[in-house]
């Protein structure tokens, strides 16, 4: 009802204007406490939530009603708003209409959904049913279409003592005998043992003859459309690492000229002769070098806002009297514009020299190449002496014949080994096209748990060439040598 009567119809695209973040929050707090209910509670929930979402929220609130697409943003929006609400009903438990207290409350379909889930699960891993075969089976069980008289008659009865327990009736004797009868007679419809025998026999024949095509190619076919989206997931996933990283390094680089403020006579000269917009920038700007140049937690600041208003002005100021008299922590050294490893919460002396030397590295390639891509491209110089050619085309190598890991190879899987100080585990073995041999494939523990990257996405990673940052190959001859030595120490 708030899309339909808030938001612009299409003859009118973006008439009105983008509602308030916390406008329906409002708006339902005050309905309830109308009706005399006591919000506190659940206003003070609500507000620990918002704490911890409200910064991943305003950004796709900034993006949904920029001034360039709130026009289609809202059109949309009271296009669709009949369908939801006819899905919001739909998704209501009949059975507690009229009742205030649940007058919304949905429907129950944990039991169902987790059955169905239980189902899929056990009947394709331990015998390689197609899924569609699954939700077949699911819905005859649900619709009684192969259960005998007894087991209705006792699912009946079940499910009438369930609706009399959610309706509050105590119906007994004739009442509930009508319920079970009803639902009897609704099974009666969807019951194959009712169809005659001649239908039956068909049915059966022509799922027969047509089950290569129906059950087989079918399930095939979406497999490999699910292994298709899986790898498409897994690259989108890897690209957002890498672009985490790039905007880590953006933000600080931005927010490095915001000068912190660390006293009360500096926050209260912030807003001197500067309009209440400008004032409201120079107070948020506080919170945003504190997040991204010092990396202090989002969560114990206040939250950035998007009014720009008196009350949030007041309410940025006096939040922000209580962080500007905290001492700032040591500036942390530039975020990396690429995926690293973590620090280990201990290092030893040697391992932060380590570190040290092959960050030094790091930044001595990254001018090197900056100073030769100075100025946009380089040329490398063709040599002056002309290349003989042979008189005939060499005859290309053939290329070895893949081979499978053999038992000791395969027994490397699951092994864990130290190598410079990286705990490294062995994740696969098996013959790489472009190495022509075979070869172990392992990652980086540490990094694979910070950028929340499981075993079953690096095998996946492996086998479609996505590159993943914690995921190495080596030899088994190398991998062996190191887990000797991992052992020795």
């Amino acid at each position: 009802m708030f899309i339909e009567s808030n938001l612009a119809p299409l003859s009118v695209l973006g008439s009105s204007p983008a509602p308030d973040k916390q406008f329906i929050s409002t708006m339902v707090l005050e309905a309830l406490a109308a009706k005399g209910f006591d919000v506190a509670p659940l206003k003070a929930a609500y507000d620990a939530w918002w704490k911890d979402m409200s910064e991943d929220i305003q950004t796709a609130y900034f993006e949904a009603t920029k001034p360039a697409s709130w026009a289609h943003v809202s059109a949309h929006l009271a296009a669709a708003a009949p369908f939801m609400l006819a899905t919001h009903k739909r998704n209501l438990d009949k059975d507690c209409w009229g009742i205030t207290e649940l007058e919304y409350s949905p429907i129950n379909s944990d039991v169902v959904e987790s059955g169905f889930g239980h189902l899929d699960l056990c009947i394709r891993s331990l015998h390689g049913t197609p899924i569609q075969g699954c939700i077949g089976v699911a819905h005859a069980a649900m619709l009684k279409a192969f259960a005998t008289d007894a087991g209705k008659r006792q699912a009946a009865k079940a499910a009438a003592r369930m609706e009399a327990r959610a309706t509050g009736t105590k119906g007994g004797g004739a009442a509930d005998e009508a319920v079970v009868q009803a639902k009897l007679a609704a099974w009666e419809t969807t019951s194959f043992f009712k169809l005659p025998r001649a239908e039956r026999w068909k049915l059966i024949t022509d799922i027969q003859f047509r089950y290569k095509t129906v059950v087989v190619a079918a399930d095939r076919a979406n497999a490999e459309a699910e292994a298709t989206g899986r790898v498409d997931r897994l690259k989108a996933k890897a690209a957002a690492h890498v672009l985490l990283f790039l905007n880590r390094a953006g933000n600080r680089d931005k927010h490095m000229q915001i000068a912190p403020c660390t006293s009360l006579a500096g926050l209260a000269a912030l807003g001197a002769g500067k309009s209440v917009k400008d004032h409201l920038q120079a107070m948020r700007d506080q919170i945003r070098v504190r997040v991204h140049v010092y990396e202090i937690k989002a969560a114990t600041l206040p939250a950035i806002g998007d009014r720009d208003s008196t009350e949030e002005l007041e309410r940025l100021v006096e939040a922000l009297k209580a962080i500007v008299v905290l001492p700032l922590p040591r500036l942390p050294p530039p975020p990396l514009p690429y995926p690293v490893r973590p620090t280990h919460p201990a290092p030893t002396a040697e391992a932060t020299a380590l570190d040290v030397q092959h960050m030094v590295m790091i930044s001595d390639a990254i001018t090197q190449l900056m100073r030769l891509t100075s100025a946009g491209s380089f040329k490398a110089v063709r040599s002056k002496v002309p290349r003989r050619r042979s008189a005939r085309a060499p005859v290309a190598p053939k290329a070895p014949r893949a081979r499978s890991a053999n038992a000791a190879a395969l027994a490397l899987v699951g092994a864990e080994f130290e190598d410079e100080l990286i705990s490294w585990k062995v994740v696969g073995v098996d013959w790489s096209a472009e190495l022509e041999q075979v070869v172990v494939w392992y990652y980086d523990v540490a990094m694979a748990a910070d950028l929340e990257i499981d075993e079953n996405e690096m095998t996946l990673a492996r086998k479609t060439g996505v590159d993943l940052a914690p995921l190495e190959c080596s030899s088994t001859s190398e991998v062996r040598r190191w887990i000797k030595e991992s052992a020795r120490e």
